[in-house]
């Protein structure tokens, strides 16, 4: 681990570990792959809940389920290039090493809220739920949630997975994206997530009427507001990139 660790817990149940990590020293440990990487040394004490977790990728009458234990690999393995839900493309764009992806799980990059994960981005505008350990059990859309809790079970509707879009935009293809557009058509409407090298994932469902240039224009200036000029470039020329990649999913969709 690192050298501030002194204990590691093997908690009986996720409320234990949940009331274990009201302690600002203390820190979930499942794939481990942020914690490691960061080595935080005010982290005396990890909470190791991976064998609660549960590690599978399922369908269930109309629901996808991902067990927050599953990893970005079985998203890859699972959800094929052909299958049109892009979410193993998005899993395998967000991590471009294997080795790594077999370790890190779904719950750990949704716990983190990496602006720029094309895994957290899709699940946005797929509007999913989050079956959420705390205080009390409770089920919240993924856009709702605070960060407050342990992430039980990632909830899919499986018809809406179907008709997704996708597009990014980075220096090379394996470095990280500074633009992230992705999109998810239901019925006569459209729920869209901007992530990428911004301080926010945002999104916003609207009519397919209502999705016109006027409005891409429009929210595209909107969401720059949340991006930043540095080396990847200015603000308006992302604010342009963005309005490319809502035109593009306009297109797919």
């Amino acid at each position: 681990m690192w050298a501030s660790i002194e204990l590691v817990e093997f908690p009986e149940s996720l409320e234990a570990a949940y009331r274990s990590v009201q302690s600002d020293t203390n820190a979930i440990f499942a794939g481990g792959t942020y914690l490691i990487a960061e080595k935080n040394p005010s982290i005396t004490t990890l909470v190791d809940i991976n064998k609660l977790l549960l590690k599978t990728v399922e369908i269930e009458g109309g629901l996808i389920r991902i067990g927050a234990g599953a990893t970005l690999q079985q998203l890859v393995e699972y959800f094929p290039v052909a299958d049109q839900s892009n979410l193993g493309v998005c899993a395998r764009w967000c991590c471009s090493s294997k080795n790594i992806r077999n370790a890190r799980t779904i719950g750990g990059e949704i716990g983190r809220g990496r602006p720029d994960s094309e895994v957290l981005v899709m699940l946005q505008s797929l509007k999913a739920n989050l079956e959420v350990i705390a205080d009390r059990t409770a089920v919240i859309n993924l856009r709702d949630w605070d960060g407050n809790g342990i992430i039980k079970t990632v909830l899919i509707d499986k018809s809406r997975i179907n008709s997704t879009a996708l597009q990014r935009f980075a220096l090379l293809p394996s470095a990280r994206a500074f633009v992230i557009t992705a999109a998810m058509r239901y019925g006569n409407t459209v729920s869209l997530g901007i992530g990428g090298d911004t301080d926010r994932i945002s999104g916003r469902a609207i009519s397919i009427a209502e999705f016109t240039p006027e409005w891409i224009d429009q929210f595209s200036n909107n969401v720059s507001e949340h991006f930043r000029d540095n080396h990847l470039g200015s603000r308006q020329y992302k604010q342009s990139v963005i309005r490319t990649g809502l035109e593009r999913v306009r297109e797919e969709l």
